[in-house]
């Protein structure tokens, strides 16, 4: 039998605040263990928190490039459930009522457009961190409390490639707008993934199973074909799939079980919060100085400066990146492929080499301009670009 896969993706997001989400500690990551608590993120009983402005602002710049419609009130929710790393025995965060919802997103797989709806994000508070030693575990409360926005898409991705372009863009999105780090390797982007299958054409959905906490592209790709091909081993011997949560191992390549899906998290509104209300100056105010996205740059850098599709991705990834290309192409009337082709192969190879970022260089789009030119007139060899660059 032929299946349909059918993927849904929560994708968790650390914002850039200087202090958390209900209380004045600082967000800085890697600090001593527990240095950065206190009675509020610690959940001690009587405290009051406070909701931190800056984080409904982040909230509101994705909700508006993601396409979503704004809730001018929405609430917040205790999310129950038991583990030792969340403090409170409870979570912060939005049920029925989210911040933002009912987007989308579009972007580029070569040159085929692609759309992922947004069923929702809401804003909420991250849980605390277990390290795990050799014989014991400690219980580190520095990022309870850091404020998280969670992107949840409907059940409409098709693949892995798709999930896989899908959250790249996300990722590039998030840098745009400036309200997260985006480094991956220290979870500030983390997805969970929901795979379930279906016969081919089937209009009713599998039974999902859910893999947490993925930080990595690479491994939420592998991730997702994992699971398919796990499903279907499943389903060949007509056995039913659980309804699971997984751990991914990304080393081993493997899922490992680890507990059967909770279905009821008694959600409750939480008494400290009577209404999150969004006027229409914070929705203006939010969507100040929001640079051109990656979607409608990408369409620019294909129909427009005919570049190909990997070199476009490439460019967009990084704003910095692009808004140097578009500088050379607009400002200096550089050919738009000789200039993508000088990026990425001199300039990249120098600030690789370096570990450096253009910001970090001494690099100006007047200077590159003049070299470009100088090379293209036979005044300058190519082979002279990488010395002349330093």
């Amino acid at each position: 039998m032929e299946y349909d896969v059918v993927i849904g993706l929560e994708v968790h997001v650390e914002l850039s605040t200087k202090s958390k989400i209900f209380c004045s500690c600082s967000t800085e990551y890697n600090k001593n263990i527990n240095s950065n608590i206190c009675p509020i993120c610690a959940g001690l009983t009587g405290t009051l928190p406070m909701l931190n402005r800056q984080v409904l602002n982040f909230a509101l710049k994705i909700g508006s490039a993601t396409n979503c419609k704004v809730n001018k009130k929405s609430y917040l929710d205790r999310k129950n459930y038991f583990y030792p790393d969340l403090p409170k025995g409870f979570q912060i965060t939005q049920g029925n009522m989210p911040i933002c919802q009912d987007g989308f997103v579009e972007f580029f797989i070569e040159n085929t457009i692609q759309k992922v709806h947004i069923e929702r994000i809401h804003i909420e508070e991250d849980a605390g961190k277990l390290l795990h030693k050799e014989n014991h575990t400690i219980v580190d409360f520095n990022r309870a409390g850091v404020p998280l926005i969670e992107i949840v898409t409907t059940p409409c991705i098709k693949s892995a490639l798709e999930a896989r372009e899908f959250l790249e863009n996300i990722k590039n999105i998030l840098g745009y707008l400036d309200i997260c780090d985006c480094k991956m390797e220290q979870g500030s982007i983390r997805a969970d993934v929901n795979v379930s299958l279906k016969p081919k054409g089937s209009q009713k959905l599998g039974t999902r199973v859910e893999m947490k906490n993925i930080n990595s592209f690479s491994a939420v790709y592998n991730a997702i074909n994992f699971e398919v091909n796990r499903q279907i081993e499943i389903m060949t011997k007509d056995e039913l799939v659980k309804r699971e949560t997984r751990k991914w191992d990304d080393f081993k390549k493997t899922s490992i079980l680890l507990r059967e899906k909770e279905n009821d998290y008694r959600f409750l509104r939480d008494s400290n919060f009577l209404c999150v209300h969004i006027s229409d100056e914070m929705i203006e105010n939010a969507l100040n100085n929001i640079l051109e996205l990656p979607f409608e740059r990408m369409k620019k850098y294909l129909y427009n400066y005919k570049l190909e599709p990997q070199s476009a991705k490439i460019l967009i990834s990084d704003i910095k990146k692009a808004v140097f290309f578009e500088s050379l192409v607009e400002k200096f009337s550089i050919n738009p492929r000789k200039a993508c082709n000088f990026i990425l192969s001199d300039i990249l190879k120098y600030l690789n080499y370096n570990n450096m970022e253009i910001s970090q260089t001494l690099l100006t789009t007047n200077k590159i301009a003049n070299l470009i030119n100088a090379i293209e007139n036979g005044q300058v060899p190519r082979s002279f670009s990488q010395d002349i660059i330093k």
